[in-house]
């Protein structure tokens, strides 16, 4: 077994776990501590907040942080490395340019978004889906 096997092995159940950990705090999150929380009277929330709210936020942070990395790392391993971009007959090769462009434009597409998203643009539903799929098709359009 070589490295990049272990490592796929390794980061698929490490994703796995801690996507659950992620899903199941926002569920604790929506369907649990919010109708709960409803309940309670002022002196209570006072006292239970402060204690329960910072250790249930640090592991959905962490619980998305995992879930997020190991899904690059997954990304690189299987997709790229693993030869599922081109296949297996061809000859061509993924190198650190294609990388780093991949990178970038996920890096710029995350920019771009939130500064839309916050723009009036973003407040009107239907155009910001229109501009979705304007942006989502040209994002494909420049990859290929």
């Amino acid at each position: 077994m070589d490295i990049s096997e272990i490592l796929s092995v390794l980061s698929r159940w490490v994703q796995v776990v801690a996507g659950i950990l992620w899903i199941g705090m926002l569920y604790f999150f929506n369907f649990v501590n919010g109708p709960f929380a409803g309940t309670m009277d002022g002196d209570t929330k006072k006292k239970v907040v402060p204690e329960l709210m910072p250790r249930a936020l640090f592991w959905f942070r962490m619980g998305a942080v995992w879930t997020w990395g190991t899904g690059i790392i997954l990304l690189f391993v299987v997709f790229y490395h693993g030869g599922l971009m081109y296949g297996e007959e061809s000859t061509k090769e993924w190198g650190i340019g294609n990388t780093l462009l991949m990178l970038g434009l996920l890096i710029i597409a995350a920019l771009v978004y939130d500064v839309l998203a916050k723009s009036p643009l973003g407040k009107n539903t239907k155009v910001w889906a229109a501009v979705g799929f304007v942006l989502v098709g040209a994002l494909v359009y420049i990859m290929t």
